[in-house]
């Protein structure tokens, strides 16, 4: 034997609503999170820091350091030609994904840092990575996502 029961009301069917329309559209939430990712580079470029592990960059060799010294540019690293890739950071979202992006032709190369199948300079370009995300950030990310259902749940668009 089996029985089924159907009910009607107001603040569950909002609720639902509520869950329903973030699941088809997620924007809220990824527009939030792509802007956690531009927050934790800015950081990043800040410290002189590897956004992931906290550990310092590398510091220039001091023959490159007084070559820039000489042409004016001896500000933060990565921000000595007015924070050209610092300012170039883009966040990105849409429905179902968020980012983080530069569109500097070196910006791979800084992050990233050379290989040995490049030319002798940027081979020896060390990586200082500008993008990634904190133990602190992920924090943040969940917390974004809860408070997002929380408001879902309470019909809180």
């Amino acid at each position: 034997m089996r029985i089924d029961y159907q009910f009607d009301n107001d603040e569950i069917n909002c609720s639902i609503q509520g869950l329903t329309s973030l699941g088809q559209d997620l924007r809220p939430i990824t527009r939030a999170i792509s802007m956690v990712l531009a927050g934790e580079s800015e950081d990043a470029f800040e410290k002189e820091a590897d956004p992931t592990t906290g550990q310092p960059w590398p510091v220039l060799s001091e023959a490159y350091r007084e070559r820039l010294e000489k042409k004016g540019k001896n500000g933060k690293m990565l921000q000595r030609s007015q924070g050209g890739l610092a300012m170039s950071l883009t966040p990105d979202f849409d429905a179902v994904s968020a980012a983080i992006g530069t569109n500097k032709v070196y910006g791979a190369l800084m992050h990233l840092g050379g290989t040995p199948a490049m030319p002798a300079a940027p081979a020896a370009v060390k990586a200082r990575p500008y993008m990634g995300l904190p133990p602190e950030g992920i924090i943040r990310i969940v917390d974004i996502i809860n408070q997002m259902h929380q408001n879902a749940l309470n019909g809180q668009g």
